[in-house]
């Protein structure tokens, strides 16, 4: 277990705590505390543990991302955002976990999204907020205005929308 403090953290594989104006690690098992963290993904080495700050970034990570602003390109855990939450995909596959945030978006997601505007392309779980969209999956929506991604909003359903993909 090593405790790292200063202004810049930069660390290859590493197991304890940064604590800093801006950390990076590139394979993190433990915390990372401070301004802005970054979680870098090493083909060796994955990251798992807590990131809180005020601006979280993650290739990949196993754990929680706490901030005013979570980016992650896998995921999985959990996303607490103050103004927005994202999860890019990618190649990674589907993340897994509970975004909440003012605004979330996910490109693909299995889990649960709840802030004012939920956004994901490939969803598998709930949505609840006051504006959510969600393309293919299999889903359920409980906001003000919900949608299936590329309706027009005045095809949106109100309070309550379950779409299950169609097999082909």
């Amino acid at each position: 277990m090593t405790l790292k403090i200063g202004l810049e953290n930069i660390v290859k594989s590493f197991s304890g705590v940064q604590i800093g104006a801006k950390n990076t690690a590139y394979g993190i098992k433990g915390l990372q505390a401070g301004g802005v963290n970054e979680a870098k993904n090493a083909c060796w080495h994955s990251n798992k543990g807590w990131q809180i700050g005020f601006f979280d970034f993650a290739d990949e990570f196993w754990g929680v991302q706490t901030s005013l602003l979570n980016f992650c390109d896998f995921l999985k855990g959990v996303q607490l955002g103050f103004f927005g939450n994202s999860i890019e995909g990618g190649f990674y596959g589907h993340s897994s976990g509970l975004q909440v945030a003012m605004v979330n978006d996910a490109i693909k997601m299995n889990g649960v999204q709840v802030g004012m505007q939920n956004n994901a392309k490939y969803f598998y779980g709930v949505q609840i907020g006051l504006f959510c969209t969600a393309g293919e999956g299999r889903y359920l929506q409980l906001g003000f205005l919900n949608r299936k991604e590329g309706e027009l909003w005045y095809k949106a359903h109100v309070f309550v929308r379950y779409y299950n993909e169609k097999r082909r």
